[in-house]
């Protein structure tokens, strides 16, 4: 299963993007992460495969 984050709760931001989100920062200071999910893709599973 893939599942895409939403932009604004990714703390991996703040280590690939110029201009990160604060989410990393707020997670180190709280000690608490949301991340909200905007999406997913099952993979298909079985023989057909």
């Amino acid at each position: 299963e893939i599942r895409w984050i939403n932009g604004d709760d990714n703390p991996a931001d703040a280590f690939t993007k110029a201009s990160p989100n604060h989410a990393l920062e707020s997670f180190i200071d709280s000690n608490e992460l949301t991340v909200r999910v905007d999406g997913w893709v099952q993979r298909p599973t079985g023989p057909d495969v």
